[in-house]
């Protein structure tokens, strides 16, 4: 009996020793790397789903904006289906916009950053706070393809920051010649990260009915022992 419970424990919490040794990978920047970038590309911008009366919207960042040379006045007043410029009007953030294109290897990519803060000396790093609220507050994005104009080019489907199982944890992967992407969230390549996505109500259940079968098998092997 004493072989057959120690097996029983071992399969039933061996998927939840694997919550450790794939703990969750946290995202510290929202970012763009792109890749099959066309000549008329110029700046990238990501657009959040929100309106004026979400608490965190803003007429227009100015101090964020004012780092550009472009006409902002197009992505300013740009809403689709109502996703516009977070570069613009989401409060106290900074973003890299233009597109540098570097060489790495056989292709040209470029890398945009949407979730930074400024230091006191006017350097920019990462902002893993807003990150972690986009998060928790399941927010919706696109990206969006600005030529030297200001004229938007190009807009991406939307997506979550927030998957089905799991958090994004990587940069985006944009293609923008196929106005296409690749989203890596946090289950993927993972074993048994169906686990992490259970509720812990259902969790909970689980463990009742596991201790229940258990205190079951025990009762029903200490009588068949008493009757011999």
């Amino acid at each position: 009996m004493k072989k057959f419970l120690i097996i029983l424990c071992c399969i039933i919490f061996l998927p939840f020793q694997s919550l450790k040794a794939y703990a969750r990978i946290r995202l510290e920047n929202l970012s763009v790397k792109s890749f099959n970038i066309p000549d008329n590309a110029a700046y990238i911008d990501m657009l959040i789903a929100m309106d004026v009366n979400d608490k965190d919207y803003v007429p227009l960042n100015e101090d964020n904006m004012k780092a550009y040379s472009f006409d902002i006045r197009k992505i300013d007043e740009y809403n689709d289906d109502g996703f516009i410029s977070i570069s613009c009007h989401y409060k106290n953030v900074y973003t890299e916009m233009e597109i540098k294109r570097i060489n790495d290897g056989n292709n040209v990519v470029a890398h945009n950053s949407f979730t930074l803060l400024k230091s006191y000396d006017g350097k920019l790093f990462q902002d893993a706070d807003l990150v972690s609220k986009f998060i928790r507050e399941k927010r919706r994005f696109k990206i969006a393809v600005i030529d030297d104009k200001g004229n938007v080019i190009q807009v991406s489907k939307p997506f979550d920051i927030t998957g089905k199982n799991g958090d994004l944890i990587i940069p985006i992967s944009y293609d923008i010649s196929n106005n296409s992407f690749k989203l890596i969230y946090e289950h993927d390549g993972a074993p048994l990260y169906f686990v992490r996505a259970l509720n812990p109500r259902h969790l909970f259940i689980f463990f009742i009915l596991v201790l229940t079968v258990i205190v079951a098998v025990i009762v029903v092997i200490r009588t068949r022992h008493k009757k011999k």
